[in-house]
């Protein structure tokens, strides 16, 4: 059992190091090759680009929701809508799910709790662990893995919480396919007793700008501007600023097609 335990474990490693390859040359060679489109960016008026994402909801080890007292399906659905607007005015970028399926699921495969309260230590320590394989073997796939992820949907899992750290998303920038969101980072309680009891998140919209690069082409990982998206906590506005768009637009994940 040991033995072949030890190979199984080898062979997941394997197989996380050659989607890490991937994603981090469609990176830097993305980046390279969109370099015109990114400067013709910086100066002019942008045509619509789009990017495709799909939400997935984990569900607890023993196949019960993440949160029953809630409906996590409608909460990702609003991070979803919120995350759409900030791009579409932003950078003139629509947020779609990838070919027809839901934009938002709940999966089906039980995880590992490795999965459901996964570390936030960056791509090249987490993806060969237990939660990172997980993420491999359920994100969304395309054809687009051909052309080094270029036009690849972003697969946006929805855990239950993120280990020991205060922090309620997490992506790897532009070196991964997949970011991560807890329940608690789909909204924010609201202040107002005769409102709803809570509002949408822009914790969804600020992963997938680090998903897109964002902000580390100033390199950050973070904006200082509270009325910026990528401003590091809730209390974030959601602009950005001209560099922000520019390299947004010519991430490899947002294609005119």
């Amino acid at each position: 059992m040991g033995f072949f335990s030890g190979i199984k474990k080898i062979g997941k490693a394997i197989v996380s190091g050659i989607d890490s390859v991937i994603n981090t040359a469609g990176e830097i060679i993305g980046r390279v090759i969109g370099l015109p489109g990114f400067l013709f960016d910086l100066i002019v008026p942008w045509p619509r680009k789009k990017l495709r994402m799909r939400i997935l909801i984990l569900q607890n080890e023993d196949g019960s929701p993440l949160d029953a007292t809630r409906n996590l399906v409608l909460e990702a659905r609003a991070a979803y809508d919120l995350a759409r607007a900030i791009l579409k005015r932003e950078a003139n970028v629509k947020l779609i799910s990838y070919g027809n399926l839901a934009r938002v699921e709940v999966l089906n495969d039980n995880p590992p709790t490795a999965a459901l309260e996964p570390r936030c230590r960056g791509p090249f320590i987490d993806s060969f662990g237990e939660a990172g394989f997980f993420f491999l073997a359920n994100k969304q796939y395309s054809i687009s893995i051909l052309l080094l992820g270029n036009g690849a949907p972003i697969s946006s899992f929805i855990v239950r919480e993120i280990e020991n750290d205060e922090k309620v998303g997490c992506s790897s920038g532009g070196f991964s396919d997949y970011l991560f969101v807890s329940s608690r980072g789909l909204t924010i309680p609201s202040d107002d007793d005769v409102g709803p009891a809570s509002h949408a998140s822009t914790t969804l919209a600020h992963e997938i700008g680090h998903s897109c690069g964002l902000n580390y082409m100033g390199f950050s990982e973070h904006s200082k501007k509270k009325n910026n998206l990528m401003y590091k906590d809730n209390t974030r506005g959601t602009r950005l600023n001209r560099l922000q768009k520019a390299g947004l637009r010519n991430s490899r994940f947002v294609t005119y097609l």
